[in-house]
C-alpha cells in the first residue's frame, strides 16, 4: 500500500454514515472502487438508537470472510462524513474487536450478542 495514502489524522479517515433504502443506518470505513456505481465498506457497523436515546453499534455483516463489502449506490438514500468524535468512537470499537480476537478461543465461550453502547 502506498504510505502516502494512509490516513494520519481523524479528518483524513474516510468514515461515512449511510442511510439505506431499507431504513438501516450504517457507519463504515469506505473505499472508492473502480466501479462508480458501488462503494466499498470495511468494518461496517449497524447504527441503532436505544430507548435511552443512546446509539448502539453492532457488526452489520457478522460471520463474513470478506474484508471489503461492496454496496450498490442504488441502495443508498444518503451518506455523510461523520464528525471526528464519532470517527474516534467507531475506530476504537473496530480496533478493540481486532485486538480481542483470540485465535485459540474456547468454543464453549461463544457470545450470542455483540453490541456496543
Amino acid at each position: 500500500m502506498d504510505e502516502s495514502k494512509i490516513p494520519k489524522t481523524l479528518d483524513e479517515l474516510p468514515i461515512k454514515l449511510f442511510k439505506l433504502m431499507n431504513g438501516e443506518s450504517i457507519i463504515s470505513y469506505t473505499h472508492n472502487l473502480d466501479n462508480e456505481f458501488c462503494i466499498g465498506l470495511e468494518e461496517p457497523m449497524s447504527v441503532k438508537i436505544n430507548s435511552d436515546s443512546e446509539f448502539v453499534l453492532s457488526p452489520w455483516m457478522p460471520f463474513t470472510v470478506e474484508e471489503v463489502h461492496v454496496l450498490d449506490n442504488t441502495n443508498i438514500v444518503m451518506d455523510s462524513i461523520v464528525d471526528n468524535n464519532m470517527k474516534a468512537q467507531y475506530m476504537q470499537i473496530v480496533l478493540d474487536n481486532i485486538n480481542d480476537f483470540d485465535f485459540d478461543f474456547d468454543h464453549s465461550q461463544i457470545e450470542t450478542s455483540n453490541t456496543y453502547h
